[in-house]
């Protein structure tokens, strides 16, 4: 506020000033005119000529006072906000440039900025850590495959720790979700184990205490906890004597040792850590891929340099642990993609708005060009008075500025609408891997990006125009009725040619998104290969033991609790699995088939591992093509069993029955009982066929502290979640139950984001339609201002109403399919690149780019209908009287 005074006292100020200095001007003139004539007068000149004399020897006041202004530089002031007004009032004059000017530009200046913002978003780390440029993420992969998009295994963690000589201080991170027993519920807590040099790589730092040092990496001190400021706050109550006192996680007293702000956060999420200390059975792990490492490179090291190294210390692990490694690489990614990676998504999405802000330019370029055709006599009547071509040109840009300024605005009030609808469109499980998604809006910087993209669309797009027009030929322009044919042709050429390439760029657009609405329609008509309807899913987690307790997991439990579920009367079946489709929940690993030269791991792809209960293939309704599904005699102690896919079963038992063989998973034989129909356990068309398959072991002979529940009901899941959750609490108080869901609400989300991409790009391809739409009415509405006294003559000699108007829709037709023809070829190409992102539908799906054209072309015509009903109305005779 203070600042504002300051500012607007100023201005006064020096209003004031000019205003005295201009009284001054006019006296100080005045008197030098006086003081000639007083000399002329006593040298016998009488008084009046004296004083005409004096005032031509002088010269103009006005001319002096000119040169007084340029001297202190008041002249530019002057003429800038002489400019600015005249600038308003000629756009208040043409409100109908003016409004197509502002939509159009406010369309490509919002997505533009839109764009920026969720790019902005979504590349935030959230996370103050120290030089992130020379951090990067480690992890192995399969050879052929993706080297550093996957995980790493514990053991294959400590050889590049202890092995690499590019990397210093390689951390490992493992996902922790300990269970807080409180007095009213039991919850999970978002939480990480990690190495002791977590915290000192990061340069992470306590706000109260200290972080986990590597004295803590000894089994007598790993039950210790950092906290996260919000954990302090919400369940600690924020208070100040906290460390060193004791929490409860996973049924183990903890000692706080540590407070760490909320900027310091990482993982994103995670409220409490606490160190993971590694051991021998950790060290013989080659194989499970859980967990992350990050590691900082050395000075002087590239990425490119650490790379060769994995790659090296890769070849050797493999030759050391071939049965688990031979087809596993490592590879590195700096930290900053790995947090922020661009996806398949982001390509069309960034062609998609850079498009639309291309057809906005080229739109403003043919409204700017019409407008200065029609402005050509003014123009050069302010030249033949005097004006030069700099001033010209200056007064031309200006208005261009101020349209393009004050679109920007708009596009960022356009902007800030789109945002609000992104942020709240994007599921849950999504938001929870992007930083700061909750907390994106249009923001300084964003605000900033729009007006920046207006005023520099209005210096590239206004520039050449104003120095085009700013020399007009005089002698032509004045003549009455004349008109410069050739130039006016090569521009009226060149506005047809603007208009046919938004039209292409339009038709482009609109072929992607029709392409991705038929891919999220394909995905959502797929057979899934079970049944969701009717079907509540949910996790429910055990406390973690220590790693000192020896106790096995109770392989019974969650049959157990599965029986219990089972009795209740609004329940038809219940069973416990992790890795319910479309959850991403199932881990992954490879096998042999007992017998055979080993093949496996297959490259370029994991076999998922879905540890099932008794009850999960009828619960879900998968059929068992051979064999048998599991039975409760399936437990520890009995034979190992196995069920594969029909994918699986395919492919490596194409003429073989699989019944019997077994499967070697980490050195142990599972003998196959049954071949499931094939499920589809993730988004974008990743159904089974397109992976390596799926592998269901019994949970009674592979079990998990952890686990997800589906329950089919007989009625709404939501309305019988109640009552299978008080179940669950009398079962065992000390188990924590989160995700409640429907089946069906699981799977909507996980398509969610190729709804939110098809979305995106029909909003795009909307805006770029209108704009399109705006431009071909505008050029086809300038031709038949142009052509009024033909239509009127038209008319005089007996055309019809329905010819006229079918002439002048002809041109918009012609116009609108000339473009289309482009756009299809533009189409045909940009569809290749979308291939990775689309389902079902070819790139050359016909029906689409068939129902794209003939929609453009209805654009045309109706872009053009107006016009053409204004020279259906001319009066001939006032045509006549013209002429």
């Amino acid at each position: 506020m203070l600042r504002s005074l300051v500012v607007a006292w100023n201005k006064v100020r020096a209003l004031a000033q000019r205003s005295v200095r201009e009284t001054e001007m006019d006296e100080e003139m005045r008197f030098h005119v006086e003081m000639e004539a007083a000399d002329l007068a006593r040298a016998g000149v009488p008084e009046d000529e004296a004083l005409r004399r004096a005032r031509a020897a002088f010269g103009g006041v006005e001319r002096q006072k000119d040169d007084a202004r340029d001297a202190v530089g008041v002249r530019l002031l002057d003429d800038l906000a002489q400019d600015f007004r005249y600038g308003v009032r000629q756009l208040r004059a043409s409100p109908g440039f003016t409004a197509a000017t502002l939509i159009t530009l406010a369309l490509g200046v919002g997505a533009t900025t839109t764009m920026y913002t969720i790019e902005h978003t979504v590349a935030t780390l959230g996370v103050d850590v120290a030089e992130p440029a020379t951090l990067v993420h480690v992890a192995q992969g399969t050879i052929g495959g993706c080297l550093s998009c996957a995980r790493i295994a514990k053991g294959n963690y400590m050889t590049v720790r202890d092995d690499s000589r590019t990397l210093s201080d390689v951390t490992l991170i493992a996902g922790w979700n300990p269970i807080l027993r409180g007095p009213e519920r039991t919850e999970i807590v978002n939480g990480a184990r990690v190495t002791p040099a977590f915290f000192e790589l990061l340069g992470l730092h306590a706000m109260l205490g200290r972080t986990i040092v590597r004295a803590d990496s000894t089994p007598d001190r790993e039950n210790v906890v950092v906290v996260n400021e919000s954990f302090w706050e919400t369940k600690l109550g924020r208070d100040s004597a906290i460390i060193g006192r004791t929490i409860v996680l996973d049924a183990v007293p903890r000692t706080v040792i540590g407070v760490v702000a909320r900027r310091f956060v990482f993982p994103q999420g995670v409220m409490v850590w606490s160190p993971r200390v590694l051991g021998l059975a950790d060290a013989a792990d080659r194989s499970w891929t859980n967990d992350n490492a990050i590691a900082r490179l050395r000075p002087g090291v590239t990425l490119a340099q650490a790379r060769a190294e994995l790659a090296t210390i890769g070849a050797r692990i493999a030759a050391n642990y071939p049965a688990a490694m031979r087809h596993w690489s490592f590879g590195a990614e700096s930290f900053t993609k790995w947090q922020s990676p661009t996806t398949d998504d982001d390509i069309p999405l960034f062609v998609a708005v850079g498009m639309v802000l291309g057809i906005a330019c080229i739109n403003l370029a043919g409204l700017l060009l019409a407008r200065l055709i029609a402005r050509r006599k003014e123009i050069a009547i302010r030249a033949a008075m005097g004006a030069g071509g700099g001033r010209i040109a200056r007064q031309l840009l200006t208005e261009t500025m101020l349209l393009t300024v004050v679109s920007g605005a708009l596009g960022a009030a356009v902007a800030a609408g789109a945002i609000h609808v992104v942020r709240d469109a994007m599921p849950t499980f999504v938001v929870d891997y992007l930083p700061n998604w909750r907390t994106m809006r249009l923001d300084l910087g964003a605000l900033l990006v729009a007006l920046t993209t207006g005023a520099l669309t209005g210096i590239a797009i206004g520039l050449w125009p104003a120095l085009r027009f700013a020399r007009p030929a005089l002698v032509e322009e004045l003549k009455d009725g004349a008109r410069s044919a050739t130039a006016s042709g090569r521009v009226s050429r060149m506005r047809h040619a603007l208009v046919v390439f938004e039209i292409a760029f339009a038709i482009m657009l609109l072929a992607a998104a029709g392409l991705l609405a038929r891919s999220v329609r394909n995905m959502h008509a797929v057979r899934a290969g079970f049944r969701a309807d009717h079907v509540l899913t949910f996790r429910v987690d055990a406390p973690a033991r220590a790693s000192n307790d020896s106790t096995p997991v109770d392989s019974l439990r969650w049959d157990r609790l599965a029986s219990l579920l089972d009795a209740l009367p609004d329940v038809a079946r219940a069973s416990a699995v992790f890795g319910v489709p479309y959850s991403h929940s199932a881990s992954t690993n490879g096998f042999v088939i007992e017998g055979r030269e080993a093949k496996s791991p297959l490259r370029g792809s994991a076999v998922q591992m879905v540890p099932a209960g008794a009850d999960y293939f009828s619960t879900l309704e998968i059929p068992i093509l051979r064999g048998r599904a599991f039975t409760v005699t399936d437990r520890s102690g009995a034979p190992r069993v196995a069920i594969i896919d029909e994918v699986i079963a395919e492919r490596f038992f194409p003429t073989d029955n699989p019944i019997g063989h077994s499967l070697v998973i980490d050195s142990i034989p599972w003998q196959i009982v049954g071949v499931a129909g094939k499920t589809r356990y993730g988004a974008r068309g990743k159904v089974i066929s397109l992976s390596a398959g799926e592998i269901y072991r019994p949970m009674a002979q592979w079990p998990w502290r952890f686990t997800q529940f589906v329950v089919r009901t007989r009625g709404e899941p939501l309305e019988a979640a109640p009552e299978i959750l008080r179940v669950i609490r009398s079962f065992d108080r000390d188990l924590a139950v989160t995700r409640v869901s429907t089946l069906e609400s699981v799977v909507r989300d996980d398509l969610a984001p190729d709804r939110v991409l098809a979305d995106s790009m029909l909003v795009l391809a909307i805006a770029a339609v209108s704009i399109s739409a705006i431009g071909l009415y505008g050029i086809i509405s300038y031709g038949v201002a142009q052509r009024m006294k033909e239509f009127g003559i038209r008319r005089a000699l007996g055309a019809e109403s329905s010819a006229l108007l079918g002439l002048v829709l002809g041109h918009g037709v012609r116009l609108a399919a000339t473009g289309a023809a482009l756009g299809l070829v533009g189409a045909i190409a940009v569809a290749r690149v979308m291939r990775a992102v689309l389902f079902g539908v070819s790139p050359t799906d016909p029906a689409t780019l068939a129902a794209v054209v003939v929609a453009m072309c209805a654009v045309g015509v109706g872009a053009a209908y107006l016009p053409a009903r204004r020279a259906t109305r001319v009066d001939p005779m006032v045509s006549l009287r013209e002429e």
